[in-house]
């Protein structure tokens, strides 16, 4: 069973609301990944997008530090 490379979700937010969503993903292995941001659209006009992320470094191990 595979998935979808992106994910569309359809959902209303009020004004001067917000809305957060999670998201997991596996990396089949260690390297660099890109990480698209989200973006909101009107129709198919895009109407906000967020800022770009830095790449997501994906290892083999568990370390203490986050950074």
């Amino acid at each position: 069973m595979g998935q979808e490379y992106t994910q569309i979700s359809n959902t209303v937010v009020s004004e001067y609301s917000s809305k957060e969503y999670q998201r997991f993903f596996y990396a089949p292995t260690e390297g660099e990944y890109p990480i698209y941001p989200s973006n909101a659209c009107r129709g198919s006009t895009i109407i906000a997008r967020a800022q770009p992320k830095p790449e997501l470094l994906v290892k083999s191990f568990l370390t203490k530090n986050k950074l």
